[in-house]
């Protein structure tokens, strides 16, 4: 849950020590896999990497032209974020992105 990460506050995730993923490793409220705690500590870094780069991340997410080279770009850049958390992130974070499933469920073949 994103009170287990510091409501995702980037500056502070980047900043977790060992003590701090072994406590996350302990909660119950998150998929306890040490891969991907580290993997969340990571995308922080290279997150607040990208914001300095680009003087802006939402500079960032628009420096690639259009949904399709953002999407494979993030995926090159975060670790274990798939088609469909790629999605998500970009949705969270105010952007638009390409309808996911059709009403009665099935896949829209995007």
């Amino acid at each position: 849950t994103k009170e287990a990460f510091d409501n995702f506050d980037p500056e502070k995730v980047a900043r977790y020590t060992e003590d701090d993923k072994a406590r996350l490793l302990q909660d119950k409220r998150i998929i306890r896999n040490r891969r991907k705690v580290d993997a969340i500590v990571e995308n922080a870094i290279r997150l607040l990497e990208l914001d300095r780069e680009y003087n802006g991340f939402h500079n960032y997410l628009h420096s690639k032209g259009n949904y399709e080279a953002l999407a494979r770009d993030l995926r090159k850049q975060f670790k274990f974020i798939g088609e469909m958390g790629t999605n998500l992130f970009l949705w969270y974070t105010g952007e638009e992105v390409p309808p996911w499933h059709n009403w009665d469920g099935t896949h829209d073949g995007k």
